[in-house]
């Protein structure tokens, strides 16, 4: 798309409202031209479908954003000496283990928050918001508070193993050799106890009505109000089983075989083959699945139970999808490298630096993944990668960001060969100014410099050496 100042985009818009008055015929460089001069008075008057088209054509192929969405990505933060990790769900904190020693770290800037020192610790795991810590050790499980380190609550359960709390975080579920217990966090008694022999996991549902076990090769369904087991599902080499977010659904994985549950009349609804599968999780709208086998990763429609499209790679460990839940990334990759993978693509969309990486982990937004490799855990800045997601610059940028950035991009680096974190990134037609010869001054459009604050980080300090305003 030929870009001068703005967007030179002859397209016409029709007829829109601002205000009460019609804009026919307006093109979207006159229409961003007249927007970046007027400023505020005329800003939210344009109508919220031309405000979209407008922030839509701007940003679609922009020379800024496919830069830097190429660029290397190195780790934030490195921290070594490591055995074990796991993020907290919001994605802000995640929690280590090494011999004795828990540790709660900030994902933003890899700070520690805090410590815990135990005997033995069999494992740990954070609340929803990470200021809560449930550790489990020698026949005990403790509630730790994060901001003061401090014991908040105490639970006895002999030979337990694992410890987790329920999403409202008002109970929580331990599992210890044969026995399952439910306790109340703010009273610190037993609630509910299960028997189910050789358990391995528990799992409440979204609802947190119902609580998934597994032990042997059978599966159970209970009743957490009433206390009792609701239905039983028998699957050979069971490994994993999981509800979907309505509850009325149960996958179970075992062997090369994943098998969907009607939960309330314990039927098998399809069975899907998979060579060696280990995990499988749904998509927002729950109507594809997607399991992860050894060498490749499947998307099945899960209503007819055909494959829609297919993911070979050697090593997968991991499916996750962005915010709109509509496209599935997979981790994974070699002795000396981890790759990123658009699954609906096919196609490998960025190569991390981390050997014998074994677990990796991306917050809620996308935005920074945890990997572990040998003793070493790195914490990645994806915020670069995710310029590539049209549907996350849609939410990033407003229509005033949108013009800002090209504004900037048209008066300076269009119009010089300059570089950005050392590289040459636009070369054109006309002769070549130095950098730092000519900038964008916000000191014309003082009513943008907020705005431009607000720009997201990578983009904002590609653009800093090349604008300029005044220190009032």
């Amino acid at each position: 798309m030929n870009k001068m100042f703005l967007a030179l985009m002859l397209l016409p818009l029709g007829s829109y409202a601002m205000d009460s008055v019609s804009i026919s015929g307006k093109n979207l460089e006159g229409l961003a031209k007249e927007l970046l001069v007027n400023g505020e008075n005329q800003w939210y008057s344009v109508c919220p479908e031309v405000q979209e088209l407008l922030v839509r054509e701007i940003l679609h192929n922009h020379p800024v954003i496919s830069y830097l969405s190429k660029q290397p990505i190195p780790p934030v933060t490195t921290l070594n000496n490591i055995d074990a990790f796991e993020l907290n769900q919001t994605g802000d904190k995640f929690v280590t283990r090494r011999g004795g020693k828990v540790k709660v770290w900030d994902v933003s800037d890899g700070d520690c928050v805090v410590t815990f020192e135990y005997a033995n610790v069999f494992s740990a795991e954070s609340n929803r918001a990470g200021d809560r810590l449930v550790v489990v050790d020698d026949n005990r499980v403790k509630i730790w508070d994060v901001s003061d380190g401090d014991c908040v609550a105490t639970f006895e359960h002999a030979n337990v193993f694992s410890a987790e709390f329920s999403r409202a975080e008002d109970r929580l579920v331990t599992c210890g050799r044969s026995k399952v217990k439910i306790w109340d966090v703010s009273t610190g008694e037993c609630v509910a106890t299960f028997e189910h022999a050789g358990v391995r996991s528990a799992e409440f549902s979204r609802a947190e009505d119902r609580l998934v076990t597994i032990g042997g090769n059978r599966v159970k369904i209970l009743d957490v109000s009433a206390g009792k087991c609701v239905a039983i599902f028998e699957h050979d080499c069971i490994q994993s089983a999981q509800f979907n977010r309505a509850g009325d659904r149960l996958v179970t994985i075992g062997g090369h075989r994943v098998t969907i549950w009607d939960v309330s009349t314990g039927e098998c609804v399809t069975t899907l083959n998979h060579c060696r599968v280990f995990s499988a999780v749904f998509t927002r709208a729950e109507d594809r699945l997607v399991t992860i086998g050894r060498h490749r990763v499947i998307i099945w429609d899960v209503s007819t139970g055909v494959c829609v499209a297919t993911l070979k790679h050697d090593r997968v460990w991991l499916v996750q999808f962005n915010r709109a839940g509509d496209r599935p990334v997979a981790l994974g990759g070699g002795d000396d490298k981890l790759e990123i993978w658009d699954v609906s693509a096919g196609e490998c969309v960025a190569t991390l630096e981390h050997r014998f990486v074994d677990n990796a982990q991306f917050n809620r937004t996308g935005g920074r993944l945890v990997s572990l490799g040998g003793d070493r855990v790195k914490i990645w800045d994806l915020s670069t990668l995710l310029l590539k997601d049209e549907g996350y610059l849609m939410r990033l940028f407003t229509l005033k960001q949108a013009i800002i950035l090209n504004a900037v991009y048209e008066v300076v680096l269009a119009r010089a060969q300059v570089k950005i974190r050392g590289e040459e990134a636009f070369v054109l037609n006309e002769e070549p100014l130095a950098p730092g010869q000519i900038t964008f001054d916000f000191n014309t459009y003082p009513h943008l410099w907020e705005d431009y604050l607000l720009l997201p980080t990578a983009i904002r300090l590609a653009l800093d050496p090349y604008v300029t305003r005044k220190t009032i």
